[in-house]
């Protein structure tokens, strides 16, 4: 079916001529060292400008009809790889071919080197939409393919390159993707790309991106986005997350995102918004310099005294008396009753040291005193001590008693003052405190403890360790002479300690218990007989036993559950059931009929009675068992036990509501006819299986626990897992897991928990267990957990955390070259000033500037405020000369200080002045507050030293002293006068020039609100003003003359139709007319010889036949050339709006009284109803089923197509396409058809293709998995006859074909091999090596191997007899 199309621009003449043009362009050759193209060419269009290799962006135009471009590059240098549209680079030359969408495309080409882009260029192409001119030439040049019935199957007319349904002749998209839908132009949604950004339109949410702008999935630009809506796009956001609400300036960043003061304080919080750069700030955005926390007068910066009391006076320093201590000893002046306490000495709470006190009296000050509690009254030495306080090595007792002088510090003493370790009291060379052994007799040898051989005892157990064969003996065990305990030895090697064995003389080799005892030392059941030779362990206690340990009660041959002496059937066959006296059915024929019980299908025959084999007689037989004799029974197959009517028919074998199942089982006996049921006799519609409350048709959770609250869905909480994480959402604490992230039983991943509570989560905490309360790093680590500098000791106990490598430290994390001995920031081993005094600085040789003297100038460093003093200048107390001091603190010294009396902080020029004390304009207004630093000489300003000529009060950019409308609303333009158009009313008609619509009003003409008058408007916009317009609702678009008035608004012949629609203008008065405003008895005849072809319409798919918007007009042509407007009407016939494709309708033209029809070919009109988009999707419902041993398909789920447009679709299996042979479709559902069983294969293939009733295909690749069930689900027979009869003579498992590389093996009960075979349809005739087998129980195991599972049971082998 061939279609015609509309739409696009520039002529076909043009785009004809330019179809198969190509411009190759070579551009003069150079080095090829610099990597650039040496020649760019597209064979359309033309480049601009022309190719230059330094010239890197390029436009080309092409024809409408131009829907693909080929780019070629070359350029010179083996090295250097080109890349086309992102195409594989190539060395030298490289083309592609790219389609083109209307709008622009950008070609990138790229120029690598050792892979790094050192050359771009870019080709612009524009494809623009072709105008209506264009499309109506268009339209003819393909015309014959469809009016020429000779041509319409030619393959010009017809080849359709991509399958569009459009004809390559008419396609101006020739390489539409597969499967998508296109317009009239043979195009695709995504093949319009009108802003050239790579993102379709109909995708495109910003249509307009400039040219070039990097765009996100949605189309749009920075340029052309607003992500946090602040009215900022965000190409020009420097505040990108601005919150919602808050006002912005132009850079899009609110109050809440700025710090003016970059003091780290945002404005919005900001009280104190100047703050000087550098400073630190507190949460109000305040520095020490601005703020004055205790309210004493002097900032926090210079305050040294911070917390003042309140209302105490302070001096510079922000201080008060209670706050000062001047002699810095802690105790503030008003208190120290010591002032003048030695810097450094530790004070108590009067401020007084100890080399200020004299505790005990004694003349000696507590500094020197050694003895500060002398009784009062005793002479002392130097130090402070009488002769009972001298004690030299401080043991407690006086150097005049003490008989050991040297005692070490911190040992006891006895009464002579004697130490253990000054002691030797057994005399063995060993002193008391080391020797372990303190009464060895004498003469004996010691060791360096102190013991002799006789008084080493390592285990305490009485025994010296050289006599000791157990050395290791538990505390307080008894031993032997040897030392050893009985938990120490194993007398008889059997592996039990005599401790715990209670069979001490085990022979050796025999196994034993926990207990020591082997099975012929025990008798457990306690009967006589050991237990390795007890057949019965569990004899009852007191019961006689025979040799092998069996009673009486416990002896059954045939282990039929009855013992011997009780049995009187001792043969019966293994795992028959019996009754108490041993026998088991096929031993018993209770009514005597000659059939054993096992066979006997009428236990109960009256005596005398024939029977036949089943020991049935005649009146006996009911083959159904219901109660009515087989000759009299219509339903001679009653399932048993079923309630039979007169006939012997069940309720089982009737089927009230047709539904398949009968009533006897139907439970929901009112299935509408036609519903698919269960065996229950019950549609989904009708069952709530798991009783939830949703009827299974609708449950898409058909196993709901009982109990469990449900939604629209049937699904209960443990029924979802609305994360995906495996956990369902009743039991998942954490429903938000990110995918693909593993969890626990809580349904909480790694990132989701904070195991030790450190509040880093568990995948990114490298100390996992962080002790409670500590705080951690990022690492989840505390200081407890961490060793910085690998010392040992961890860094909450470090108080040296960087220990060079390798270095020993003490307990506190502290090598030798980090110790300070006098805490003057210098190692020890490095310090050339040891007695540094506490509190100074030092430099690299630890000495203090109290010790240095650097400029020589006779004040010490640390006074020095002048460190750098020239030599030989004489300087102050502070070590400074008059060239380095500066007054005012202005940066310049007061020798060339023109303004000694700078106010503090002020920035001075070079002669040491600053603004507020300088008036460059001499306006009488100090520069630092003039706002107009060059006011000219003799006007007069105002305190910010601004004239009128400088002012600009209403901000317009007139000054004030040549504004005529001083006060202009803030951002209006204004004239040279400094006057908006909102000031203004040129036309003087009331209407300010803001407003005035109509600016030229003449003079006293009344305006409107617009400031128009009747002579400036024309209100039905026919170009006749309202004050003359005879006709003011003219329809819009008609023609009038000077009065205002269209031929529809008059009727010159006054025959009551209007001049538009009359076509006898020239009625006589009076004259009845018909509509066409002809009088009725007209004699004169009108000829009609033509008509004018309407344009073709074009609809969408689906489009009803009162639904096109047929003209109800048609122009006719008259026989003098006048064409006249004549009513027509539209046939019906042959339209359907439901196939695409072209349609002739055929009209009827209504004539005037006395026209003549003289048109010689039918009036029609063209109709092109477009193509259906092809649907969008197919969906399956489910993709999964389990096999079954039946040769029946198997449901696996309903296909739904995804078609907006149309509900109508044909769905089928592509024939020859991936596992297609192997399903079957049947009314929209998927079966697996069960024709192959595939074994050992679980995932399959699909092809489908839904076709609607366009004719368009959607196809679908689906992926099916089949579930086999494991070999616990698998039926499998435990009993069969092979007595020949042909009835269950052989024993096999069909369903064994479901699985690959299976090995079933039977063995008898002695576990002799009797069968084997690895062919699933294999089947066992219970003989071995041809001979029948014994009737009894045998034993299978069933082996699979592509799942890995086993299977082992029973099966009986039965006979008639």
């Amino acid at each position: 079916m061939n279609r015609i199309f509309t739409k696009q621009k520039n002529s076909l003449a043009l785009a004809l001529m330019i179809f198969f043009s190509s411009i190759f362009i070579l551009a003069a050759k150079e080095s090829f060292n610099d990597g650039k193209l040496t020649r760019l060419t597209v064979n359309k269009g033309t480049l601009s400008p022309a190719f230059n290799p330094d010239i890197k962006i390029y436009d080309v135009m092409v024809s409408f009809l131009d829907s693909e471009i080929t780019v070629r590059a070359e350029a010179l240098g083996s090295e250097n790889l080109i890349q086309v549209n992102g195409n594989n680079p190539r060395a030298l030359v490289n083309d592609a071919r790219v389609s083109l969408n209307f709008g622009t495309t950008l070609i990138p080409v790229f120029i690598f080197n050792n892979g790094q882009i050192i050359h771009e260029y870019y080709i612009r192409v524009l494809r623009p939409e072709p105008t209506t001119a264009e499309i109506d030439e268009w339209r003819r040049f393909p015309r014959e393919c469809f009016e020429d019935p000779n041509r319409n199957t030619d393959e010009e007319c017809t080849k359709d390159s991509d399958g569009d349904g459009v004809p390559d002749i008419i396609d101006l998209c020739p390489n539409t993707p597969p499967g998508e839908a296109v317009d009239r132009f043979g195009c695709s949604l995504n093949q319009y790309d009108s802003d050239g950004d790579g993102v379709p339109d109909h995708l495109d949410q910003c249509p307009d991106t400039p040219l070039g702008e990097p765009v996100d999935e949605n189309g749009c630009a920075d340029s052309q986005k607003d992500s946090d809506g602040d009215g900022v796009t965000d190409d020009l956001d420097l505040c990108p997350n601005t919150p919602a609400g808050e006002e912005v300036d132009e850079n899009g960043c609110s109050l809440s995102q700025k710090d003016s003061d970059g003091d780290g304080v945002t404005d919005d919080l900001d009280l104190c918004p100047d703050t000087p750069a550098g400073e630190e700030v507190d949460e109000n955005g305040c520095s020490a310099s601005q703020r004055d926390s205790d309210g004493d007068g002097v900032t926090d910066d210079l305050d040294l005294c911070p917390d003042t009391p309140g209302g105490e006076e302070v001096d510079e320093n922000g201080c008060s008396l209670s706050q000062k201590d001047s002699d810095g000893d802690g105790v503030t002046d008003d208190l120290d009753l010591c002032p003048d306490t030695p810097e450094g000495e530790e004070v108590d709470e009067n401020g007084c040291s100890a080399s200020q006190r004299d505790s005990d009296g004694d003349g000696v000050t507590d500094d020197l005193d050694l003895c500060p509690d002398t009784p009062e009254g005793e002479a002392v030495d130097e130090n402070g001590c009488s002769l009972d306080q001298i004690d030299s090595d401080g043991d407690g007792v006086p150097d005049y008693l003490d008989l050991c002088p040297d005692t070490p510090a911190g040992a006891e003493v006895d009464e002579n003052g004697c130490a253990d370790s000054q002691k030797d009291s057994d005399g063995d060379g060993v002193t008391d405190d080391l020797d372990l052994c303190p009464d060895t007799p004498e003469g004996e040898e010691v060791d360096e403890n102190g013991c002799s051989l006789d008084q080493i005892d390592s285990d305490g157990d009485g025994v010296p360790d050289y006599l000791d064969l157990c050395p290791d003996t538990p505390e307080g065990a008894e031993v032997d002479e040897n030392g050893c305990a009985d938990s120490q030895k194993d007398s008889d090697g059997d592996g039990v300690t005599d401790d715990l064995d209670l069979c001490p003389d085990t022979p050796a080799g025999a196994e034993v218990d926990e207990n020591g005892c082997a099975d012929f030392q025990k008798d457990s059941d306690g009967d006589g007989v050991t237990d390795d030779l007890d057949l019965c362990p569990n004899t009852p206690e007191g019961a006689e036993v025979d040799e092998n340990g069996c009673s009486l009660d416990q002896i059954d041959s045939d282990g039929d559950g009855v013992p011997d002496y009780l049995d009187l059937c001792p043969d019966t066959p293994e795992g028959a059931e019996v009754d108490e006296n041993g026998c088991a059915d096929s031993q018993k024929d209770s009514d005597g009929d000659g059939v054993t019980d096992d066979l006997d299908l009428c236990p109960d025959t009256p005596a005398g009675e024939a029977v036949d084999e089943n020991g049935c007689s005649l009146d006996q037989i009911d083959s159904d068992g219901d109660g009515v004799p087989d000759y009299l029974d219509l339903c001679p197959d009653t399932p048993a036990g079923a309630d039979v009517d007169e006939n012997g028919c069940a309720d089982s074998q009737k089927d009230s509501d047709g539904d398949g199942v009968t009533d006897d089982i139907d439970l929901c006996p009112d299935t509408p006819a036609g519903a698919e049921v269960d065996e229950n006799g019950c549609a989904d519609s009708q069952k709530d299986s798991d009783g939830d409350g949703v009827t299974d048709d609708l449950d898409l959770c058909p196993d709901t626990p009982e109990g469990e609250e449900v939604d629209e869905n049937g699904c209960s909480l443990s029924q979802k897992d609305s994360d995906g994480d495996g956990v369902t959402d009743d039991l998942d604490l954490c429903p938000d897991t990110p995918e693909g992230e593993e969890v626990d039983e809580d349904g909480c991943s790694l990132s989701q928990k904070d195991s030790d509570g450190d509040g880093v989560t568990d995948d990114i905490d490298l100390c996992p267990d962080t002790p409670e309360g500590e705080e951690v790093d990022e690492n989840g680590c505390s200081l407890s957990q961490k060793d910085s500098d690998g010392d040992g000791v961890t860094d909450d106990l470090d108080l040296c955390p960087d220990t060079p490598e390798g270095e020993e430290v003490d307990e506190n994390g502290c090598s030798l070259s980090q110790k300070d001995s006098d805490g003057d920031g210098v190692t020890d081993d490095l310090d050339l000033c040891p007695d540094t005094p506490e509190g100074e600085e030092v430099d690299e040789n630890g000495c203090s500037l109290s010790q240095k003297d650097s400029d020589g100038d006779g004040v010490t460093d640390d006074l020095d405020l002048c460190p750098d003093t020239p030599e030989g200048e004489e300087v102050d107390e502070n070590g400074c000369s008059l060239s380095q001091k500066d007054s005012d603190g202005d940066g310049v010294t007061d020798d060339i200080d023109l303004c000694p009396d700078t106010p503090e902080g002020e920035e001075v020029d070079e002669n040491g002045c600053s603004l507020s004390q300088k008036d460059s304009d001499g306006d009488g207004v100090t520069d630092d507050l003039d706002l107009c630093p060059d006011t000219p000489e003799g006007e007069e300003v105002d305190e910010n030293g601004c004239s009128l000529s400088q002012k600009d009060s209403d901000g317009d950019g007139v000054t004030d002293d040549i504004d005529l409308c001083p006060d202009t609303p803030e951002g209006e333009e204004v004239d040279e006068n400094g006057c908006s158009l909102s000031q203004k009313d040129s036309d003087g008609d009331g209407v300010t020039d803001d407003i005035d619509l109509c600016p030229d009003t003449p003079e006293g003409e009344e305006v409107d609100e617009n400031g128009c008058s009747l002579s400036q408007k024309d209100s039905d916009g026919d170009g006749v003003t309202d004050d003359i317009d005879l006709c003011p609702d003219t329809p819009e678009g008609e023609e009038v003359d000077e009065n205002g008035c269209s031929l529809s608004q008059k009727d010159s012949d006054g025959d009551g139709v209007t001049d538009d629609i009359d076509l006898c203008p020239n009625t006589p008065e009076g004259a009845e007319v018909d509509e066409f405003g002809c009088a009725i008895n007209e004699l004169e005849e009108t000829l009609v010889i033509d008509y004018v072809d309407e344009d073709v319409i074009i609809v969408d798919w689906g489009t009803e036949f009162d639904d096109l918007g047929l003209p109800t007009h048609i122009w006719v042509i008259l026989e003098n050339g006048e064409r006249v407007l004549l009513p027509i009407t539209w046939s019906q016939e042959g339209y359907d709006g439901n196939t695409s494709g072209v349609y002739v309708l055929i009209g009827t033209i209504t004539f005037p009284n006395s026209w003549i029809d003289g048109i010689d070919r039918p009036v029609s009109i063209t109709v092109i109803v477009n193509q259906k988009p092809a649907p969008e999707d197919l969906i399956l419902t489910e993709d999964s089923f389990l096999q079954n041993e039946y040769e029946e398909p198997i449901y696996i789920g309903d296909f739904i197509v995804i078609d907006p447009i149309d509900d109508q679709h044909l769905i089928e299996l592509v024939p020859g396409e991936g596992d297609n042979d192997l399903f079957v479709i049947i009314d929209g559902q998927l079966y697996w058809n069960n024709s192959e069983l595939r074994p050992g294969e679980t995932t399959f293939i699909i092809v489908v293709i839904v076709t609607d009733r366009d004719g368009n295909t959607f196809t679908k690749e689906f992926v099916i998995t089949r579930r086999i069930p494991s070999l616990e689900e698998v039926a499998i027979p435990n009993t069969f006859t092979p007595d020949g009869d042909g009835i269950n003579d052989t024993w096999g498992i069909n369903s064994l074909r479901m699985y690959t590389g299976i090995r079933l093996t039977i063995y008898e009960k002695g576990g002799e091999l009797i069968f084997r075979s690895s062919n699933p349809m294999d089947r066992w005739d219970g003989t071995y090596f041809g001979n029948p087998l014994p009737i009894g129980v045998y034993y299978y195991v069933i082996e699979v191997d592509d799942i890995k599972q086993t299977r082992k049971g029973a099966i009986n082998l039965l006979r008639k007899k």
